[in-house]
C-alpha cells in the first residue's frame, strides 16, 4: 500500500512531529517510516501503525495556521 504523502506530511506538521518521533511511537524504524513517506510500498499493518502514533500527538493549532494545504482540485477545502 502507499501513503497519501502530501497529506502524512501536513498532519506531521502540524503536530511537530518528525520521522525519528513518528517511527518511535510507532514502533517501527525511521527507515521504515521514511519509505512512506518517498512512497514506497509499505504493509497495510504498517500504514495502521504509523496512522495510529500520528493520532497520539495533539494537532498544533498554531501550525494548521502556519502549515500550507494541497492545493488544486479535489484538494480539502478547495473552491468547487
Amino acid at each position: 500500500m502507499i501513503l497519501d504523502t502530501p497529506r502524512l506530511r501536513y498532519e506531521m506538521a502540524i503536530r511537530g512531529v518528525d520521522c525519528q518521533t513518528l517511527a518511535r511511537a510507532a514502533g517501527l524504524s525511521k527507515n521504515t517510516v521514511t519509505n512512506a513517506l518517498h512512497r514506497r510500498p509499505v504493509t497495510s499493518g504498517t500504514l495502521r501503525r504509523i496512522s495510529a502514533a500520528l493520532l497520539t500527538f495533539p494537532a498544533l493549532r498554531l501550525g494548521e495556521d502556519l502549515v500550507a494545504r494541497p492545493e488544486g482540485p479535489g484538494a480539502p477545502g478547495a473552491a468547487p
